[in-house]
């Protein structure tokens, strides 16, 4: 059985891929996002702030959180028939946000690389 989300948890979690399409290559050629992220550099007191930053800390965020669901399924009243598919659960719900942690201080683009790999195994 297939678990379809709430029209409203959808169109939020579509709306979610928004930061990764204004920070993409792409359209960091078609938006002024150095101007933008000017007085975010200055507020933040970080003069190096670039785009892929800010995609590569947003992707560690999402990928952390992808877990939260299997959580959620895990320990729900009606939760998994089996213990061993609530193991499952549980062991699955950290591990987007451990293959998320190293991505935060690795380099680009190779953090890009494999959020994107994670970001694939953990929706898919």
């Amino acid at each position: 059985m297939a678990l379809a989300p709430p029209p409203l948890a959808a169109l939020l979690g579509a709306g979610g891929l928004i930061p990764f399409v204004a920070f993409s290559q792409p359209s960091r050629r078609l938006l002024p996002l150095d101007a933008a992220l000017g007085p975010l550099r200055d507020a933040l007191g970080r003069p190096s702030l670039n785009p892929t930053e800010l995609q590569v800390t947003y992707g560690c965020s999402i990928l952390s959180f992808l877990g939260a669901p299997h959580w959620g399924w895990a320990l729900a009243p009606a939760g998994p028939a089996s213990p061993r598919l609530t193991a499952f659960r549980l062991l699955w719900g950290v591990t987007p946000a451990l293959l998320a942690w190293p991505c935060a201080s690795t380099p680009a683009p190779l953090s890009l690389d494999a959020l994107s790999a994670g970001l694939l195994v953990a929706y898919g």
